[in-house]
């Protein structure tokens, strides 16, 4: 009998201990590696890479994207990277940017467009937050809004399609309404200040997304 009643003891000591460990695990917060992603490949068309802690890979739809990530495509590749809290980054051919800094909770994120073509969209940031982008020529900064850029030499081309952009270039300073275009230089003026028409977004669009898949 006593030897019955040591069993019963042990084997609920065993089971309390399971007990508590299971709600220990439950309520124990999730690992940074366990949570969602903050930033993923939505699409691509031909190829995209990645330069990250100093190796080059080829990405794939649904792969993390990550602060300090350089993306790269080649000269006939398309892609579209997106975050979880709605920046959304659709990349042309030959086309290089760096996810400077992306942070979720204070809505910063700091981008460089090193060449080629990109647009960015990004809405519903919280107060305070912005989105500063970089390029050899000028610099960017907007709240909510959608623009396209094009990278090239020592030239930037923006046309804004919705927010309002400020862009500095050379100690200059303009700032950047819906449905304008303008070109900057790393050295002089503002020029090609003027609205754009349809066939500009239109072309624009074409540039930077992906086409959808063909089905056989």
């Amino acid at each position: 009998m006593k030897r019955a009643r040591n069993f019963l003891w042990k084997v609920s000591l065993s089971v309390l201990g399971a007990s508590l460990v299971s709600a220990l695990i439950l309520s124990a917060p999730v690992a940074a590696s366990q949570r969602e992603p903050d930033g993923s490949v939505g699409a691509i068309h031909s190829k995209l890479e990645v330069e990250r802690g100093g190796q080059r890979t080829r990405l794939r739809v649904g792969d993390t994207i990550q602060p300090g990530d350089l993306l790269r495509t080649n000269r006939k590749g398309k892609a579209r990277v997106g975050f979880r809290d709605g920046l959304t980054i659709n990349l042309g051919k030959k086309t290089r940017v760096r996810i400077v800094e992306h942070n979720i909770e204070t809505g910063q994120t700091i981008l460089e467009v090193e060449k080629g073509m990109v647009r960015v969209e990004r809405f519903n940031l919280p107060e305070g937050g912005k989105v500063a982008i970089r390029t050899p020529a000028a610099s960017f900064e907007m709240a909510d809004g959608h623009v396209f850029l094009k990278v090239s030499g020592g030239s930037t081309e923006i046309a804004v399609f919705a927010g309002g952009v400020q862009a500095s270039s050379a100690g200059n300073t303009v700032q950047v309404a819906p449905g304008r275009k303008l070109k900057l230089h790393s050295s002089g003026k503002p020029e090609d200040d003027k609205p754009f028409h349809q066939w500009y977004r239109d072309l624009v669009f074409v540039y930077t997304n992906v086409p959808p898949m063909k089905v056989k």
